[in-house]
């Protein structure tokens, strides 16, 4: 069963959107040594996460209930380990998040976005 978003869940997938595409695009095709040692585009690019993260985290539990193919939890986690425990986050991860499932979350949410309305 389809379920589509009320109006604040249809605003948070946006932002999921807008913020990741953003991380995306701020990273652009820098590896991993250049982004490690590229302050302004690690930090923008966290700060791009915790956006989507949190946008994840405040999803009405039914809509998350709904897209169990679409790791909520580990979305929000990311944004609680990269505000509230800043100072063991992992670069390698955050790299990895950017280039590997960032863009398939991406792609996951503009599908539920598209979605026909009835």
């Amino acid at each position: 069963m389809t379920v589509l978003p009320d109006p604040a869940d249809a605003g948070r997938l946006t932002d999921i959107v807008i913020y990741g595409e953003r991380a995306i695009r701020h990273l652009g095709d820098m590896e991993q040594q250049a982004f490690e040692a590229d302050e302004k585009t690690y930090d923008s690019t966290v700060r791009c996460l915790a956006v989507v993260g949190e946008a994840a985290y405040k999803l009405s539990k039914p809509f998350q209930q709904a897209h169990p193919g679409i790791p909520w939890i580990l979305v929000a986690a990311m944004r609680h380990r990269l505000v509230h425990d800043y100072g063991s986050v992992d670069v390698t991860t955050i790299y990895r998040v950017l280039k590997s499932h960032l863009p398939k979350l991406i792609a996951d949410v503009q599908a539920i976005i598209a979605l026909p309305r009835a």
